[in-house]
């Protein structure tokens, strides 16, 4: 993942990097479900071998 803080910035130890508000959760739940549903259908192909 590739994100918009350069290197020397995240490698600083006196400074906390937090997600925008409302910027990182709908897209990680999204990608989640998306996995999920992803994960369930090949366990339902495999079943019906």
């Amino acid at each position: 993942m590739v994100g918009d803080v350069s290197e020397e910035v995240r490698q600083r130890n006196d400074v906390i990097i937090t997600p925008k508000k409302g910027g990182v959760g709908p897209l990680t739940v999204s990608a989640l479900f998306d996995n999920v549903i992803t994960a369930c259908l090949k366990i339902a192909n495999q079943s019906k071998s």
